[in-house]
């Protein structure tokens, strides 16, 4: 047995479990609920990240450029899926991407901007790639959020996510004759 001027007489077995427990508090308190929290950001990015390829890949699945733009504007149960994976939706972009023979020929165009004559398949500069590219300006929130602090840490950090699929539908429309690219 242990004498303590303080405390009198303490057994053996149990006489640490104070000096313990205030290092276990302390431990979780400013260790791991921290570490925790920073950790839950990139795991969100690449949740976010594979759901927008998701996205775009659905999107370009349309049978017409048109068709896909209207379906991203409208459609904005894919933004309240992002804020359940924890990444509120600032910006969203979508656009097409042509790329040609060479890394020359590169183009990226607006939603609604034609393709050019040169770059489409039977164009001269054919055959080229064509993707649907759906950029997302997003906040991603740790789990522990304020109002001040570093990104990251105790507030959310603003990312830029990228979702691109390759467009599938090269034909044309055998009523108008325009390639489905260009409606």
């Amino acid at each position: 047995m242990f004498r303590s001027a303080a405390h009198g007489f303490r057994r053996k077995d149990g006489f640490c479990m104070s000096e313990y427990s205030v290092s276990m508090a302390v431990f979780i308190c400013f260790f791991l609920a921290p570490m925790v929290n920073v950790a839950i950001v990139p795991a969100r990015y690449m949740l976010g990240q594979t759901f927008l390829d998701g996205v775009a890949h659905r999107l370009a699945l349309s049978e017409k450029r048109s068709d896909a733009v209207r379906n991203f504007e409208k459609d904005g149960s894919w933004k309240n899926a992002m804020a359940g994976l924890g990444a509120n939706v600032k910006k969203a972009s979508l656009s097409l991407v042509v790329c040609g023979k060479n890394q020359n020929q590169r183009i990226a165009m607006d939603r609604n901007a034609p393709v050019p004559d040169d770059y489409l398949p039977d164009g001269k500069n054919g055959p080229s790639m064509y993707a649907l590219d759906l950029s997302v300006e997003a906040a991603i929130a740790p789990i522990f959020s304020t109002t001040a602090g570093l990104p990251g840490f105790s507030k959310p950090i603003n990312l830029t996510l990228h979702g691109r699929s390759q467009w599938e539908n090269l034909g044309r429309d055998p009523d108008t004759d325009k390639y489905f690219l260009n409606e």
